[in-house]
């Protein structure tokens, strides 16, 4: 049989409607080739003591030959054949954990002075943090300046002063006797812009940092027991999952950016 005819059908009859659509990976040959497998019952009815068998349909996939590079998003990647030579949940958690890192650098230093930044403001205080807002009164004193009344918890303005000294929100506290006076000077459109690029450079080491982790794991392949005629596939594989956190990483700094320009 032509291998541009590869047509596979299995039917059995079963009574329940089609509940689930799974990726299958299978071999013609020595080729892999990926499939949509369409299964008519949840995978209990796969069990040998289960009275029904499901309603599957196999069709081979061919990517276009006029269509160029495939885009991004298609199936999701099956990792079974890669579990025997990589671990891949090693592999997804330290990418996850470079995306987690940026998010975390987001917040960090990518704050804009406003109101409601030093409300939320977080103050560490004997191994436990606290939102400015609940140990403190908060008010305005006109349009530019946010007044600190640490009457109800005196033992913490220390604590409050030097987080807010500290802070990425480059602020100038002053202080007398419980009472702290934070000046909240107009953020600039140059402020803004030089946050935004900041943004960029912390998904730029995100990327850079999925990128070392995906070449690392590829390195593994390489040096793997696994048969030549697979580790390309194997390759795309990795790459494909490490391209899913780097557009992940990079929707979440053009969102950042759009907040930071007011956009």
């Amino acid at each position: 049989m032509s291998s541009l005819g590869i047509f596979m059908s299995v039917q059995r009859t079963i009574l329940r409607p089609c509940r689930q659509l799974s990726i299958a990976r299978c071999t013609y040959g020595n080729s892999a080739i990926l499939a949509r497998a369409a299964i008519s019952s949840p995978i209990d009815a796969l069990k040998p003591n289960h009275k029904g068998y499901p309603l599957v349909v196999v069709h081979r996939d061919y990517a276009s030959k006029k269509g160029g590079k495939k885009s991004k998003g298609g199936a999701p990647v099956n990792t079974h054949g890669l579990n025997e030579h990589i671990d891949t949940d090693v592999m997804t958690q330290q990418m996850e954990s470079a995306v987690e890192t940026m998010k975390t650098e987001f917040v960090k230093s990518l704050s804009l002075r406003s109101a409601g930044s030093v409300e939320s403001f977080k103050v560490k205080y004997e191994g436990k943090e606290y939102e400015l807002q609940q140990i403190a009164k908060m008010t305005r004193k006109g349009q530019q300046t946010i007044v600190v009344d640490m009457l109800s918890f005196p033992q913490m303005t220390k604590a409050v002063m030097d987080a807010l000294k500290t802070s990425a929100l480059n602020l100038n506290p002053q202080q007398e006797g419980t009472t702290i006076f934070i000046p909240i000077p107009k953020v600039t459109k140059e402020h803004r812009e030089i946050l935004a690029k900041k943004a960029k450079a912390l998904f730029i080491t995100c990327r850079d940092s999925i990128k070392r982790i995906q070449e690392n794991n590829i390195k593994e392949l390489r040096e793997s027991p696994m048969p030549d005629s697979e580790k390309q596939t194997a390759y795309k594989q990795v790459r494909a999952i490490a391209d899913k956190y780097v557009a992940q990483s990079e929707t979440m700094m053009k969102g950042k950016q759009d907040e930071l320009l007011g956009k």
